[in-house]
């Protein structure tokens, strides 16, 4: 870097040539009516710098989905979608509603698709079910009129799922069984369901931002922040998170009935993790009943690795980038920086 210094009337101007500064280049997108609201929902939280990877593009597919995820219902989806079918084809005139949500039109359009798909898979038009096929459990012979099972629950409050048959080897076609709405377990049931399949897919989003992450880092060659910051963050998240989702999985492939048989009960999940930091993964098994039952393989060696991976990321991802910088600026201030009384 050259410098050079000048007065004028009494004043020091500095003069800098900046060929050689590492200065951040401004960023540019090609937009268009589609694109441009997902752009604006990304730009929000940060705008990418320049070259890299634009995370506007997948969000187009992402964020209606989940939304749709949090927000499936069957009635709620198709209103959304016909507002979105509205505004796609209605005339934008100044001072018209057309023209106030044509910005919108095609979120609310992918938002409504998305939740009256979800809706389907959850069984759900405005919290009543849909008898979309024949279900899997089969009512007993007393219980096949609504004046008999009205009885029935007015001398056992709740109908269980001991009061049907499941049949064997059947799959419901798609979605949720109706029949688990007629169920006391019904909200239980179906608040797991939900929960469990949205932490599998915000740890995917988790993961897929991380990757994204690295793939910056390395396209800039910013080795530092990919060892110490990508790679970090993925492998703590995959050690946490992702064995989470393991057991989620590895929950829901359990023949629980089997293992009831031997003595075995299924934990919580969150109960597991608890666990796992607090106890090393060794249960406190109930001193009555039965006992709890591991969810995956060799759970507990899992879980403590996990934990040891988890405490060895932490330090790695908060201190040696900001030591590493803290030297890095320390070297460019002392070679492109002078005081302005400093000798040419």
């Amino acid at each position: 870097m050259t410098l050079q210094q000048q007065k004028f009337r009494g004043l020091n101007f500095l003069k800098i040539k900046t060929d050689n500064l590492n200065l951040t280049k401004p960023t540019s997108f090609q937009k268009s009516d589609f694109i441009d609201i997902f752009q604006l929902i990304v730009d929000t939280y940060g705008t990418p710098q320049y070259k890299e990877f634009n995370p506007a593009v997948p969000a187009i597919v992402s964020f209606p989905f989940l939304f749709g995820v949090m927000f499936g219902d069957i009635m709620h989806g198709a209103i959304l979608t016909c507002v979105g079918i509205y505004l796609c084809f209605s005339k934008r005139e100044k001072g018209t509603l057309g023209a106030a949500g044509a910005p919108v039109r095609y979120l609310f359009l992918m938002m409504g698709f998305f939740a009256f798909y979800c809706g389907i898979i959850y069984n759900d038009f405005s919290s009543l079910p849909i008898m979309l096929s024949k279900s899997c459990w089969s009512e007993p012979a007393d219980l096949d009129t609504e004046a008999k099972i009205k009885a029935y629950n007015e001398a056992n409050p709740g109908v269980t799922t001991q009061n049907f048959k499941l049949e064997p080897d059947c799959v419901y076609p798609f979605g949720l069984d109706y029949t688990w709405m007629r169920t006391e377990q019904e909200i239980v049931y179906l608040n797991n369901f939900k929960m469990k399949t949205s932490v599998l897919y915000g740890v995917m989003q988790m993961l897929f931002g991380t990757t994204l992450r690295m793939s910056n880092q390395i396209y800039n060659r910013d080795w530092v922040s990919l060892v110490f910051e990508g790679i970090t963050q993925f492998v703590m998240l995959v050690a946490l998170f992702g064995f989470m989702d393991y057991m989620i999985i590895g929950k829901w492939t359990t023949d629980w009935v089997a293992k009831k048989a031997e003595g075995e009960q299924p934990p919580g999940v969150i109960m597991c993790m608890i666990t796992m930091f607090l106890n090393g993964g060794n249960y406190d098994h109930p001193k009555d009943g039965d006992k709890w039952s591991d969810l995956v393989p060799n759970q507990t060696f899992l879980m403590q690795n996990c934990v040891i991976i988890a405490f060895v990321c932490v330090p790695l991802m908060l201190c040696v980038k900001p030591i590493w910088g803290s030297m890095g600026h320390k070297k460019v201030v002392e070679d492109n920086y002078v005081e302005l009384n400093a000798p040419m």
